[in-house]
Formats: C-alpha cells, sequence, structure tokens
C-alpha cells in the first residue's frame, strides 16, 4: 500500500490523499519488455498515430480545400466569362514553412514529451485480476487526472520504486487487457513525465 499526498485544491474543491491498496488475490509476476516490444512502443504503436495524423491534416484536407476552391473559382469563372479562366493562378502546390520556422508548430507539450523511461509489464494469473486493477487505474484517473506507474504496481501488490511516481498516463482510455504468453497483460499507452 502507498499513500502519497496530492496537490492541495481550493476548499471548494478539496481532493483527499491518494490511498492506493493492492486489489489482486493471486500472484503478479513482473516481466521486463524484450527488446522487439521496446522498439515496436517507442517506434510503431504511438507514430503510427503521428503518420496518421500527418496524412489527414497535412495531405489530405488542404488537398481536398484546394479541390472545393479550384471547382467553386472555375465554376464562377465559367458563368461570369462562359470558360474557365486560369488567370494568374499556378498550378503548384505553395508550402507554407511559417509554422516551422517561428516556432509555434505543432510542439509537444512537455507532458507528453518522449521519454526514455521504461517499466516492467505486470503479468497477471486471470484476466479478472488484470481488469481489476485497469478499473481502479480509471478510478484513480477520475479524481486525481492522472495514474503513475506507482499506483498501478501497488494496485498489483509488486513492489516500486520512487521514480515509478514520477511517471505515468494522463490518458488510459486506450489501455486494454490482452492475453500473453504467461497471462494477462494491460496494454498501456505510453508513459509521460507528470512531475
Amino acid at each position: 500500500m502507498s499513500e502519497r499526498p496530492m496537490p492541495k485544491a481550493n476548499a471548494a474543491n478539496t481532493v483527499p490523499a491518494k490511498k492506493v491498496e493492492k486489489v489482486v488475490k493471486g500472484t503478479v509476476k513482473k516481466k521486463k519488455k524484450s527488446e522487439v516490444s521496446k522498439f515496436k512502443d517507442v517506434f510503431i504503436s504511438e507514430d503510427a498515430n503521428s503518420v496518421k495524423n500527418y496524412i489527414f491534416m497535412d495531405v489530405l484536407v488542404p488537398s481536398i480545400k484546394k479541390a472545393l476552391s479550384d471547382i467553386v473559382k472555375d465554376g464562377i469563372d465559367m458563368i461570369l466569362y462562359g470558360d474557365k479562366r486560369s488567370g494568374n493562378r499556378s498550378n503548384s502546390s505553395r508550402v507554407s514553412y511559417r509554422d516551422y520556422s517561428s516556432g509555434s508548430g505543432r510542439r509537444e507539450n512537455n507532458r507528453s514529451a518522449r521519454t526514455n523511461y521504461d517499466f516492467a509489464d505486470l503479468v497477471y494469473d486471470t484476466r479478472s485480476e488484470a481488469e481489476s486493477v485497469l478499473a481502479s487505474m480509471d478510478e484513480i484517473m477520475d479524481t486525481y487526472n492522472v495514474v503513475t506507474v506507482a499506483d498501478m504496481y501497488d494496485l498489483s501488490g509488486v513492489t516500486c520504486n520512487y521514480t515509478d511516481n514520477k511517471y505515468g498516463w494522463m490518458n488510459i482510455s486506450n489501455a486494454q487487457v490482452i492475453h500473453g504468453r504467461d497471462g494477462y497483460i494491460i496494454k498501456m499507452p505510453r508513459v509521460v513525465s507528470i512531475d
């Protein structure tokens, strides 16, 4: 069991001190991630979302906007002049580097910045125990808006170190229980620094 004080809230919205207790009855084993699993976590899982976002926001949306704009302009030209006028418009697309050079761009918040912190997966004997831990993590998230690696370890009855209190998640909606070779694992999103 671990008890950690949380930042003080105002008098109207007091948040109780965090008290995390073990919720599993069976044994839980720590399993170090393999090099392949670490590689997949670092490069594939989160970057796949970045690639999808880039393709959608930086390629498809501007292309669709340009196509719609050209259709409307050409339609107006045909109505007014009887034919499509090319005017001074260029058919080449324009790239704006303003966001990249100004520093405003799409910068990630420090909390969501990539981290090299790595924690061991926990292997549960039964799906229900893993789901119980995940449900308890959801309750902690609802109360404190953050859940730490230490919280997950405490809920599982596994010893943790001080550093595990400094890393965790601000959103665990994508977390899921999966069946592994040795038992059940809670597949968590990438951890972030929560200092």
